[in-house]
């Protein structure tokens, strides 16, 4: 995820390279980092834009999909 972070991700791949089922994975990923895989993906490309490309936190956070644009 973190090679390809623009992929089409779901959690069925992760959990195949881990080696159990989605809802398994999903279940320990979330107690591991109390977010949801996809989530934690995006807090962490947000953080890259912030920091790597000097962007304002709403526009980091939601180029990287976290947030809505206020219209």
């Amino acid at each position: 995820m973190h090679r390809v972070p623009g992929e089409n991700w779901t959690v069925e791949g992760p959990a195949r390279v881990a080696g159990c089922s989605r809802s398994v994975f999903a279940e320990r990923f979330q107690n591991a980092t109390t977010m949801t895989p996809l989530t934690k993906l995006r807090m962490r490309l947000a953080v890259q834009r912030i920091v790597n490309n000097g962007e304002a936190v709403p526009a980091g956070v939601w180029l990287a999909g976290g947030l809505q644009p206020r219209l």
